[in-house]
């Protein structure tokens, strides 16, 4: 059955390679226009959305139901009107490059509670420790059957690396609108939270990399610059050498122990409004994901979760804030 355009959004973005830059920066960079066309999830995109999750969850993915989450976000875009997909315009046949949905994590009984059950038993799973107590505590009074508290919308979205940032602001708006209509609607309980889902990492892992990196047009010839290939060699031979040192530390942490002694300054984000996000938080962990399985063959900045939940009564402000973050100003 096919499904109307929600709304179309155009939007100029410099390349992601900085190709379209010229070698000796005394030229203002080359811009692409793309128009993007906002749609409500379809059948079509099941597996993208499987991959867009796996992505989001990295090496966790394994510890959820994909299959289970992507078919909800169609069933609940076909049933709820909650959720939009990002295409191009003229392919929209083709996979999207951003999704946003819900799941609503409560004590109800409701459609889509295989989704809800895998969704929930893992934010249970990564808050467990003593330090998240407070952030397990109300997740599992939200979701316990035996619970009559308010539920919490656990909100999932994830994009391309590539993606504009400016396409997050009118993503999360429609959604709360949606959210909002679907309860109005349906006289469902008011949530008392919304739960946000991210992935960020350690921006202090590529700094001594990327400065040596930096220095390989500079190096010069012959003896003096075999000498300082040999330091850079060691440097990083060092620095793998600290790793497998710490290797022990990084199995502790890596099942969900919450970082508290990792600081936004120590880490980078995907998403820049996770920032505002952070602010906005009642309750906040972030924790190590383990590394993939072939991490020692090729160098990888350390990644982690990040779940921030908001009370539902400040979503307007947040929304006021993001769309101030990252909005185009008009011309």
């Amino acid at each position: 059955m096919p499904i109307d355009t929600k709304r179309k959004a155009e939007d100029e973005e410099p390349r992601a390679d900085g190709s379209d830059y010229d070698s000796d920066g005394s030229e203002e960079p080359d811009f692409i226009n793309v128009d993007f066309d906002f749609r409500a999830p379809e059948e079509i995109d099941f597996q993208a959305l499987k991959r867009l999750l796996q992505q989001l969850f990295y090496t966790h993915n394994t510890k959820l139901d994909l299959s289970a989450l992507a078919d909800q976000i169609v069933k609940t875009s076909t049933s709820q009107g909650i959720g939009t997909t990002i295409k191009v315009v003229g392919d929209e046949d083709q996979d999207p490059y951003a999704f946003v949905s819900s799941i609503t994590l409560s004590s109800a009984k409701s459609e889509g509670s295989e989704a809800t059950n895998s969704l929930a038993k893992y934010l249970l799973e990564v808050s467990s420790k003593p330090s998240t107590k407070s952030v397990y505590d109300l997740l599992k009074s939200a979701a316990s059957g035996t619970s009559t508290n308010a539920p919490i919308v656990a909100v999932l979205h994830e994009r391309m690396v590539n993606m504009p940032p400016q396409v997050a602001p009118p993503l999360y708006k429609m959604l709360l609108e949606e959210v909002r209509a679907s309860l109005a609607s349906t006289s469902a309980p008011t949530p008392s939270h919304f739960l946000f889902f991210s992935r960020v990492f350690s921006a202090d892992a590529f700094s001594d990399d990327e400065a040596m990196d930096e220095d390989d047009d500079d190096e010069p010839s012959g003896l003096a610059g075999a000498r300082k290939r040999k330091a850079k060699l060691a440097r990083r031979e060092a620095k793998k050498a600290g790793a497998k040192k710490d290797a022990p530390k990084t199995r502790a942490i890596s099942d969900g122990m919450a970082l508290n002694g990792a600081s936004d300054e120590e880490l980078g984000l995907f998403h820049p409004e996770d920032v505002a996000i952070a602010k906005m938080a009642s309750h906040a962990l972030t924790f190590r994901f383990p590394p993939p399985a072939d991490a020692a063959d090729s160098f990888e900045a350390p990644l982690f979760g990040r779940v921030a939940i908001v009370p539902a009564d400040k979503m307007d402000a947040l929304l006021q804030q993001i769309d101030a973050d990252l909005s185009v100003p008009l011309a």
